[in-house]
């Protein structure tokens, strides 16, 4: 929560600074040539969407129960796994919001997934010591290594 208040915050900020942009452009009766005004007002439109959306999510996220522990991938799960042909694990946490997000913990990087990824439903219900297949644009073959 965190992390996304700060990158919430950093697209306020940048959505306040351009709207103010738009209404100081010169408009199409002061100079014709200058489309500054139009393109930051379109920005701060997109910014504004953007900032919607992050305050929703975090909102999901807030009154998500997340299981103290399960045996098997769950939403709220904390996962690590291996990639089975070259021995590489990496750190995944199940959202329901905030996917393709990284998140600092003890020097370890974890990746955000959300229910709706690909990976997440390749593994879902298995437990330590399964091993799942990923279908992206090659078979990958993972194992979990460990759940929390």
């Amino acid at each position: 929560m965190d992390h996304m208040g700060d990158g919430l915050e950093g697209m306020t900020t940048a959505r306040d600074i351009v709207k103010q942009a738009s209404i100081e452009a010169p408009g199409a009766m002061i100079s014709r040539y200058d489309s500054g005004k139009e393109e930051n007002g379109y920005l701060a439109d997109a910014l504004n969407v953007r900032t919607r959306e992050m305050k929703a999510g975090m909102l999901r996220l807030k009154h998500t129960d997340i299981p103290e522990q399960s045996k098997t991938i769950v939403l709220g799960s904390l996962v690590e796994i291996e990639n089975l042909a070259d021995n590489d694990s990496e750190m995944y946490f199940v959202l329901p919001y905030g996917g393709g997000e990284f998140i600092e913990y003890d020097l370890t990087e974890i990746m955000v997934v959300t229910p709706d990824s690909p990976l997440f439903k390749a593994m879902v219900g298995k437990g330590v010591g399964e091993e799942f297949i990923l279908n992206t644009r090659a078979e990958v073959k993972y194992k979990i290594l460990d759940l929390q």
